[in-house]
C-alpha cells in the first residue's frame, strides 16, 4: 500500500531492495488471456540455473541486489495496468485463483526459463504481500517459500469492509492513487462478502498451499490481523510443506514505522527494532531455495514484541518473546461495563443513551491508518464528546498484559433501522494520556453474518459482537485500561447514514439515539486475553495473586484474614491518627474484597498498606513540613474516595518524602538543591501527588545531590562561572528528561556533568560531614527496593480464583 501518498511500503527496504546495480532484461511475459505484463529479470555472475526470487507490484519494477550478489536470480513485475505492463488496472482481482491468474502465469514462465533452476520464493510488503498471499491461494507447483510483510489474507475483512464498515480514508485514498474509480465503485457495490470476495479470501485456499513462509506485522499496521491469520491458517490448517513452516514476527509498529522507535506519539525503545529481519529472510531462502542449513529451522515459529509503558523503564513489557504457537495461552477475563467504570462483575442493570449525527462525526486519532497518522495517539479530545461513552478500570495496582485477540459484546439498540458501533481500547497513562491500543467497527446490520443483511427493529435490544483484532501489552501498575464507545471514527471508517440504506443507495441521513444496556441482563464486557505478568513466577498471574512477589502456592482465606489482622496491628501502632484512619480503611476494603472473592485484590491492599507504613510521618514535626504531610494525607483520603489505591500511597510517600527534605535541607545545603525542593512542594500542591512525587525522588538521587554540592563548592572555590553555569543547564536538562520519564537522557547527562566537574577537582575542597548529610538524605522515604526481574510468559493452566485488583469494589 502507498504510504500517505509518498511512495509504496516496500520502498522503506532499501537495505534488500536497493536501485539495480547488475544488468537486466525487460520481457513482455504473456498471461493466459494474452495479456502480455513488463518484467525484469536480474541474474547473478556466473553459470545458471539459479533458484529465483520474485516480487509483483504495482509501484514500479525495482531490483534487489543483495539478492542478487547472493547468487539469486530476481524477477520484478509490474502488475496488470501498471507502469510497462498491459491490461485494464483491476488491482488484486487477477493475482489470485479466478479467472485471470496473473501470479500463477507468471511462475510458469518463471520455471520454464532456462536460467531458473526451478526453485522458487516470492518477497514483498504491502500490496507486494497481498499479491503474495493471492498467489499462494492459486498454489503454483513450483513456489517453495514466501517472505511477506504486512500483507492482507483476506481483502473483504481485511482491507475494504472491518466488520462490515468500508475503511473509508484507506480504500479511497490508496485507489485514487493507484486504481481506477471505476474499479472501486464496482467492488463498493458489493458491501456484503460474496463470490466476488470470496475470490480475494486467500485464508480459505491454505489446505492447498504447500509453502513455508515468513509473516512480519505489526501491533498498529493496518493489515495486522491478517498478518496473523496468515500465519495460523497455514501452520494449523495448510497442506504438507505449509503445516508447522511457518514462522511469525510482530512488532509494536504501524504500516510506515518498520523502521522506527516513534510509532505515533510514543517512542518505544530501541530494542523494538528487529535488525535480524533480513537475516531471517536470506536463512529461508537459503534453507528452501539452496538447500543450505542455515539455521532457519532453529528459528521460534513466533517472535513477537510486547508493548509496555514507555515512560517507565522499569515496568513489565517492552520486550521480545519467542512462543512455539500463535495465539499463546492466555485466560479470557471480561470487565464488565457498568456506570463509568469496567468492572469484574456486572453491576445493576442500566443503560446509557448517545446521540449520533452522521454529520458531526466523531473524528479519527489515530490507529490502524494508511494515509491518515496512524499508531499510538492520545484519546482525551474525542473522549470528551458528548457521542462518545467511555468506562475506565481504577489505576492497575499490578500490571496487567493482554496478548492476543479482543472482543468487546455489547447489548445496544438504536431508534434506527441500522447504525454503527465503534469501540476503541486504550492505555490511560497516570498524566492522563488515554493512548490507542486497538479500536474495532461494526455495522448493525452485519451484526451475525456478513454474508446477509439484518435490518434492526427500532428500540429492539441486540447482541454485538466488535472485533478489535489483536494485541501484546502490558498495562502498567497506575495505568488504567479504558474502553470507549461511539458510532463514528471518520475518515477512518465511511460514516453510517442510519437509513438503512448506505451511501451506495442514497436516502436521507438520520440522527440515531444509540443506547448501551449494562448488567446481568444486559452484561455488556470487553473480552481480553489476559497473558501476565508473573513476577514470582509461581505460575499464578500478578492479578490473582495476593503475594505477587513472593513465590509459592497462593495463600488460602485464613491466610490472607491473617495478613489483613496484621496490618491492623502495625496501623495501630502508628503515631499519626490521620494516617491511623487512612489506612484502617484501605485495610476495610481489603477484607471487603476478600469477603467478595477477590483475594488476589486482597493481597494487593495489604501490600499497598505495606509500602504506606514504611512513610509514617509521625516524627515529622516542623511546621513547614507538617503543612505538607497535612495536605498529603489530605490528598490520600480523596483519592480513596476515587477508588484508587495507588493514588493514596502516591501522596503518603510524596508528602513525607517532601516533609523530610523541608525539615532535613537547611543552612548549608546547596543552592541548588534548595530550588529543586522549592519545585517540588510547587508541583506537589499544584499538580499534583503524582508529580510532587517524581520531583521528590530526584532530590533523593545520590548522584544528583553529589552534584549539585560540587557545583556549590566549585564556585565557592573560585572555578569559572561560565563552566560552572554550563554544568547547572546541563544538570537542569536531566531533571527535565528524568521528569519527563526519559531516564536514559537523564543518566546520560549526569555522567556528562560528573565528567565536567572532574576536571574542577582543583576547586572542590572535601567536605565530608556536609556530602555525608546529603548522600544519608538518599535513603529517606526510598521505601522497599522493587529489583527488576526478568518476566516470562505465563501459561494458561493458572487457576481463576480472583480478579484485576481494585475493580470489584468500584
Amino acid at each position: 500500500m502507498r504510504l500517505r501518498g509518498r511512495g509504496a511500503l516496500v520502498l522503506l527496504f532499501l537495505s534488500l531492495a536497493s536501485l539495480p546495480v547488475h544488468a537486466h532484461e525487460t520481457y513482455m511475459v504473456p498471461m493466459r488471456d494474452g495479456v502480455d505484463l513488463a518484467t525484469d529479470v536480474y541474474l547473478p555472475g556466473g553459470k545458471g540455473p539459479w533458484p529465483t526470487i520474485v516480487a509483483r507490484t504495482p509501484y514500479g519494477r525495482f531490483g534487489m541486489s543483495d539478492l542478487v550478489d547472493r547468487g539469486y536470480a530476481v524477477v520484478t513485475q509490474d502488475m496488470r495496468g501498471y507502469y510497462g505492463s498491459e491490461g485494464l488496472r483491476t488491482p488484486f482481482e487477477t493475482d489470485g485463483w479466478g479467472e485471470l491468474r496473473d501470479g500463477y502465469d507468471t511462475l510458469e514462465w518463471v520455471a520454464n526459463q532456462s536460467w531458473c533452476n526451478g526453485r522458487i520464493g516470492t518477497w514483498g510488503g504491502s500490496a507486494l504481500g497481498i499479491t503474495q498471499n493471492m498467489l499462494a491461494g492459486s498454489n503454483p507447483p513450483d513456489l517453495l517459500c514466501q517472505h511477506i510483510l504486512a500483507g492482507a489474507s483476506d481483502l473483504y475483512s481485511q482491507m475494504f469492509f472491518q466488520g462490515g464498515v468500508l475503511r473509508d480514508m484507506m480504500v479511497r485514498g490508496w485507489w485514487i492513487q493507484n486504481g481506477r474509480p471505476e474499479h472501486l465503485s464496482s467492488l463498493l457495490s458489493h458491501p456484503s462478502y460474496d463470490s466476488r470476495w470470496e475470490l480475494m479470501n486467500s485464508e480459505r485456499r491454505a489446505g492447498g498451499m504447500s509453502y513455508a513462509a515468513m509473516h512480519v506485522g505489526g501491533w498498529y499496521d493496518i493489515f495486522l490481523q491478517g498478518t496473523l491469520n496468515a500465519f495460523m491458517e497455514r501452520q494449523h490448517n495448510g497442506g504438507p510443506g505449509s503445516a508447522g513452516n511457518q514462522k511469525l514476527v510482530m512488532g509494536p509498529w504501524w504500516h510506515g514505522g518498520f523502521t522506527m522507535v516513534t510509532q505515533g506519539e510514543l517512542m518505544y525503545p530501541s530494542s523494538s527494532l528487529y535488525s535480524r529481519i533480513w537475516d531471517d529472510s536470506y536463512k529461508m531462502y537459503d534453507y528452501y531455495l539452496r538447500g543450505v542449513d542455515s539455521g532457519w529451522s532453529d528459528l521460534p515459529a513466533v517472535r513477537y514484541y510486547v508493548m509496555g509503558d514507555v515512560d517507565d523503564p522499569e515496568a513489565p513489557g517492552n520486550e521480545w518473546r519467542e512462543a512455539e504457537d500463535w495465539p499463546v495461552r492466555h485466560d479470557n477475563l471480561s470487565l464488565y461495563l457498568d456506570g463509568e467504570w469496567l468492572r469484574l462483575a456486572p453491576g445493576e442493570d442500566s443503560e446509557c443513551s448517545y446521540i449520533y449525527d452522521p454529520a458531526k462525526p466523531v473524528p479519527t486519532a489515530g490507529g490502524a491508518n494508511l494515509v491518515l497518522p496512524g499508531g499510538p495517539m492520545d484519546q482525551r479530545d474525542v473522549e470528551g464528546r458528548a457521542d462518545v461513552l467511555v468506562f475506565s478500570t481504577p489505576p492497575l495496582e499490578v500490571p496487567v498484559e493482554v496478548t492476543g485477540r479482543v472482543w468487546v459484546q455489547l447489548f445496544a439498540s438504536s431508534n434506527c433501522s441500522d447504525t454503527d458501533f465503534m469501540v476503541k481500547l486504550t492505555d490511560v497513562y497516570p498524566d492522563g494520556r488515554s493512548m490507542l491500543v486497538l479500536d474495532g467497527a461494526l455495522r448493525a446490520r452485519y451484526r451475525n453474518s456478513t454474508v446477509e443483511q439484518e435490518l434492526m427493529v427500532p428500540g429492539e435490544v441486540y447482541d454485538f459482537w466488535v472485533d478489535l483484532w489483536s494485541t501484546s501489552i502490558v498495562f502498567n501498575r497506575g495505568h488504567r485500561i479504558r474502553l470507549a464507545i461511539s458510532s463514528s471514527n471518520y475518515p477512518r471508517f465511511e460514516t453510517n447514514p442510519n437509513n438503512g440504506l448506505g451511501y451506495m443507495a442514497g436516502g436521507d441521513k438520520l440522527v440515531a439515539e444509540n443506547t448501551v444496556y449494562m448488567g446481568p441482563v444486559n452484561p455488556s464486557r470487553i473480552v481480553l486475553p489476559l497473558a501476565g505478568p508473573d513476577l514470582d513466577g509461581d505460575g499464578l498471574y500478578d492479578i490473582d495473586d495476593p503475594l505477587p512477589e513472593d513465590p509459592g502456592p497462593m495463600p488460602g482465606l485464613q491466610e490472607i484474614t491473617a495478613m489483613i489482622d496484621d496490618a491492623d496491628s502495625r496501623i495501630a501502632s502508628t503515631g499519626d491518627p490521620a494516617f491511623r484512619v487512612l489506612l484502617g480503611r484501605i485495610a476495610d476494603a481489603a477484607r471487603e474484597r476478600l469477603g467478595d472473592g477477590n483475594p488476589g485484590g486482597a493481597g494487593h491492599l495489604v501490600g499497598i498498606i505495606l509500602e504506606a507504613l514504611q512513610h509514617d510521618p509521625a516524627n515529622i514535626t516542623g511546621p513547614r513540613a507538617r503543612e505538607v504531610v497535612d495536605a498529603a494525607l489530605e490528598g490520600a483520603s480523596g483519592g480513596i474516595d476515587a477508588e484508587s489505591y495507588l493514588k493514596a500511597l502516591d501522596c503518603i510517600r510524596s508528602g513525607f518524602v517532601i516533609g523530610h527534605l523541608v525539615e532535613e535541607l537547611g543552612e548549608g545545603a546547596p543552592p541548588l538543591l534548595l530550588e529543586y525542593l522549592e519545585s517540588a512542594e510547587s508541583a506537589f500542591r499544584e499538580e499534583g501527588c503524582r508529580d510532587g512525587l517524581v520531583f521528590a525522588e530526584w532530590l533523593q538521587r545520590t548522584d544528583v545531590r553529589v552534584i549539585a554540592m560540587d557545583i556549590h563548592l566549585a564556585r565557592t572555590g573560585g572555578a569559572p562561572g561560565n563552566v560552572l553555569d554550563s554544568i547547572e543547564g546541563m544538570l537542569e536538562s536531566a531533571m527535565g528528561q528524568y521528569l519527563e520519564g526519559r531516564l536514559d537522557g537523564a543518566e546520560l547527562m549526569l555522567s556528562s556533568a560528573q565528567r565536567r566537574l572532574d576536571g574542577l577537582v582543583e576547586y572542590i575542597p572535601e567536605q565530608i560531614g556536609l556530602l555525608a548529610l546529603l548522600t544519608g538524605l538518599a535513603m529517606i522515604g526510598s521505601g522497599k527496593s522493587r529489583a527488576k526481574r526478568t518476566r516470562e510468559g505465563a501459561g494458561a493452566d493458572n487457576p481463576r480464583t480472583g480478579g484485576v485488583p481494585g475493580l470489584v469494589d468500584c
